[in-house]
């Protein structure tokens, strides 16, 4: 019996390595392809008559360079599983809706309202953690 769930832990522990690696290839791949779009962009940029670029031609721009600071953020994600890196992702995914998209007054208000709440969560945590650390150091200076 005790063999059997040593097995199944190695064996979990396998699966998990093999997935951390791959989600650090996909990160690579990722920020890779985030450097090369970043450079295609700014290349357009230095290429184009800045003078007469429309609003159009600028929302594009804007939807692009949001797109790369997104996948960035993500790429954080993958290397590092912390609830502030999905909060950030999530808030600037939301963020890069509201400001690229041309959202009605309704789709708007629940953007805000989400991103509203994204910060609180974030606060929420950052208290958490730091009353966390605040009571370890307390109990260790008790101990003293």
């Amino acid at each position: 019996m005790e063999s059997i769930k040593k097995i199944k832990e190695n064996i979990t522990k396998i699966i998990f390595n093999f997935i951390q690696f791959f989600e650090l290839i996909v990160s690579v791949i990722i920020a890779i392809v985030a450097i090369f779009m970043l450079f295609n962009l700014i290349s357009q940029i230095l290429e184009t008559d800045i003078s007469l670029m429309t609003s159009s031609d600028f929302s594009k721009f804007l939807s692009s360079m949001l797109t790369v600071v997104v996948g960035l953020e993500f790429v954080k994600l993958l290397c590092r599983h912390k609830i502030e890196n999905l909060i950030d992702v999530l808030m600037l995914a939301i963020s890069r809706q509201m400001v690229v998209e041309h959202l009605d007054t309704l789709q708007m208000l629940i953007g805000v309202i989400s991103v509203i709440l994204l910060i609180v969560v974030k606060k929420i945590f950052k208290k958490d953690k730091i009353g966390k650390s605040l009571l370890a150091s307390k109990k260790d200076n008790r101990e003293l």
